[in-house]
């Protein structure tokens, strides 16, 4: 390595500092062989029996636990029959956790946030869909974050009297609720421009639309 030209006293001055080489020892960084070498092997991991005293038998307070990993089951998820101890205190699955945290990468239950990088130079807009059944029992695939629906003012009955006949019939037996809505189930509606009656759905009333700016990578 040279940085001061052709002065050989000042190469040698580098030379000495750098690189330490060690020229009495080698390592070895790869292997051309399909199998691990020999002591190169992970460190095994201490298996358990869920509810068992596997991880701290004969021991009081080891700080260890009997962790299994979720399966998928005929009915979902299941845990495994069989399990690894653990530090108590660390997860390798999210359902380690309380249902407000998640499992990091460093193996700790931590609350969960969502960073973005905007390298485009513009203002740009991002939307979080979850697929929480128990708070919204409806599939939030397809959502704008747009919200672009033509036949909105129709479906509220202000565009003409058949719209406004139509949007009584639906909510008439109903009163607004703690929130000041109306909320009208789900339920087959009889319209006057249909001898059969249908579900708003399957009349496609009040039907999202994609927006120019909707991709369908925002919703995998």
């Amino acid at each position: 390595m040279t940085l001061y030209g052709r002065d050989a006293a000042l190469e040698e001055a580098l030379d000495a500092l750098w690189p330490h080489w060690l020229d009495d020892e080698f390592d070895t960084y790869g292997t051309t062989e399909d199998a691990i070498p020999q002591n190169c092997a992970p460190p095994p991991l201490m298996l358990c029996q869920p509810n068992s005293a596997d991880c701290c038998s004969g021991v009081e307070n080891c700080g260890l636990v009997c962790r299994t990993r979720s399966e998928d089951g005929p009915e979902g998820l299941v845990d495994s029959p069989q399990g690894i101890c653990v530090a108590t205190d660390t997860c390798f699955q999210h359902a380690h956790c309380s249902e407000e945290l998640l499992c990091s990468g460093e193996g700790l239950c931590v609350e969960a946030r969502l960073y973005l990088q905007n390298n485009l130079g513009a203002p740009l807009d991002a939307q979080l869909f979850s697929d929480d059944r128990d708070t919204c029992s409806i599939s939030t695939t397809g959502f704008s974050a747009h919200e672009g629906i033509p036949d909105f003012a129709r479906s509220y009955g202000t565009c003409s009297f058949r719209d406004w006949y139509h949007y009584q019939n639906l909510t008439r037996p109903y009163l607004p609720g703690p929130d000041r809505l109306l909320h009208a189930p789900y339920q087959l509606v009889q319209r006057t421009d249909s001898h059969l009656p249908h579900t708003l759905r399957a009349a496609k009333k009040l039907q999202m639309q994609a927006h120019a700016c909707d991709r369908s990578y925002q919703h995998t």
